[in-house]
């Protein structure tokens, strides 16, 4: 649809619009718009803005699209037929706009080169494998190189080319501007990073996508996208082990973006199921969490203090959060108590000096503890079905504290981070005693009255500068009952919720 605006200081012509494309081969020719009815403008305008001009639409149907077409178009307009042309590039100095029409199918044979057509000048040193894709629709392969072994505590890094992506028209990469944040960033034409990237895709002229997934977690190895001086595609990896490991990449394509993506997440999926099957060096105590889902969580509607009520929790300030939602009808099934409820030293600080004392919540705050306060909330406000509190993966920000209760209870190591916000060290739990300190932690949260929680700053395990901390800390922490990639807290009694997690 095109809406044509003229101002009412004039007459009102007929108007003849029409589309300018060369859709169908590389001929240019007109596709005739024809003029709707007065009130069909979609666009919402004031009363004095409906008496300055006349507002007009016009539309259009395009016979028989080709498949898997890149094509352009502009728009030209005349006051009648035997008015003179004017063209919307020319009168506004417009790009010329673009059309991209979706391939019918792919190709449903299964050749391990076929990226050339996509990928220039592919990096032999990559192993290319086609695998079988979960989603219907894409063709999808696995890329694999080496690397060596971590050394003297230091990451081994490579940085390997994989290839030129070839004519392509849009690009789009999910980037780490900041160790816990991502951000898009798109672009025509050219592949220019700033940042890493764990997503980068490609929409090619004749309408197929390319997606391809940096995978990091199997083996102690982090990958991620850069962008070589001439737009080639650089794989960096980092291997915190001490043995030498796999690079992996994960390439699909398809007619659609959405295709292309779920073919490369079903496969890193599969992945890191088959790699937490296999590992590992930290037995599981107790019998071993499944994934569980709860339809009242993703059904019902969920409250969080953070953006209400800030770092300074109390007691009584969520209970007056919740009572005009109650008294005007607004069902919250779900609460999570975010940051600010625990017990942390070094008070008016900032957050990133910051560390866990106890299990228990902040006694000034909460003076009569966790469980009163998860009772009260209950009482008052029946209809709220689950509650969670957040916690940061290493207890808060600033880790633990080394003058509290944990630190007395529980084996702690001084680490060095590489993230811009805190202080160089920081005391954390020993990824040896990580397991009694978590089992012992969400046991004292399920006693209070807490079923799920909301685990911030996971980003943590990325910024620890020595690679063997930073290896033993992602095996122990990631194969504790409760902690990221499990779900339940643990509940000797009863079954419990899954727990509502961000990776900040």
């Amino acid at each position: 649809m095109v809406v044509l605006e003229s101002s009412c200081s004039f007459p009102e012509r007929p108007w003849d619009v029409a589309i300018w494309h060369n859709l169908y081969r590389d001929e240019w020719t007109d596709l005739e718009l024809h003029k709707g009815p007065p009130n069909d403008v979609p666009i919402a305008v004031s009363e004095k803005s409906a008496k300055e001009c006349f507002r007009y639409s016009f539309t259009a149907e395009i016979p028989f699209p080709p498949s898997g077409k890149h094509a352009a178009f502009t728009i030209k307009y005349r006051t009648d037929t035997s008015a003179k042309w004017q063209w919307m590039n020319e009168q506004f100095g417009t790009k010329d706009g673009e059309i991209i029409i979706e391939p019918y199918d792919l190709p449903s044979k299964w050749n391990p080169r076929s990226l050339d057509k996509y990928l220039l000048s592919l990096n032999t040193d990559f192993d290319i494998k086609p695998q079988r894709s979960e989603a219907p629709g894409a063709l999808l392969w696995t890329i694999t190189g080496q690397i060596g072994p971590a050394v003297n505590r230091e990451s081994k890094t490579t940085n390997m080319i994989l290839g030129m992506p070839n004519e392509f028209v849009r690009t789009f990469s999910l980037v780490r501007m900041w160790a816990p944040w991502l951000a898009p960033r798109h672009g025509a034409a050219s592949f220019n990073l700033n940042e890493d990237s764990i997503l980068s895709s490609f929409v090619y002229k004749d309408g197929v996508v390319l997606v391809l997934l940096a995978v990091s977690g199997i083996d102690n190895v982090s990958t991620v996208f850069r962008s070589g001086p001439g737009g080639d595609i650089i794989v960096f990896s980092q291997n915190d082990d001490n043995h030498e490991s796999k690079t992996q990449v994960l390439a699909a394509t398809a007619s659609s973006f959405e295709i292309a993506v779920a073919s490369v997440i079903y496969e890193a999926r599969k992945m890191m199921r088959s790699y937490s099957t296999i590992s590992h060096d930290i037995p599981l105590q107790g019998d071993e969490p499944k994934a569980q889902w709860f339809s009242e969580w993703y059904d019902g509607l969920s409250y969080c203090t953070w953006n209400a009520l800030g770092q300074n929790l109390t007691e009584e300030k969520i209970l007056n959060a919740l009572k005009p939602l109650k008294e005007h009808g607004i069902g919250i099934s779900n609460l999570i108590i975010d940051d600010g409820w625990q017990s942390l030293d070094n008070k008016n600080q900032s957050q990133f000096k910051r560390g866990m004392t106890r299990f228990e919540a902040d006694e000034q705050a909460f003076p009569h503890g966790l469980r009163q306060t998860v009772s009260r909330i209950r009482q008052e406000n029946p209809n709220i079905k689950h509650i969670a509190v957040w916690h940061a993966l290493m207890g808060y920000w600033g880790g633990i504290s080394p003058n509290g209760d944990i630190a007395t209870k529980y084996k702690t190591i001084e680490v060095e981070r590489t993230d811009r916000a805190a202080d160089s060290k920081t005391v954390i739990i020993d990824p040896d005693d990580i397991s009694r300190f978590y089992t012992d932690f969400y046991s004292f949260l399920s006693s209070a009255g807490i079923d799920s929680v909301k685990t911030d700053a996971q980003f943590f395990l990325d910024i620890l500068k020595d690679a063997n901390i930073r290896k033993r800390c992602k095996s122990h922490i990631l194969h504790v009952p409760g902690t990221p990639d499990n779900f339940p807290l643990p509940a000797p009694k009863q079954q419990t919720a899954s727990s509502a997690e961000k990776l900040r």
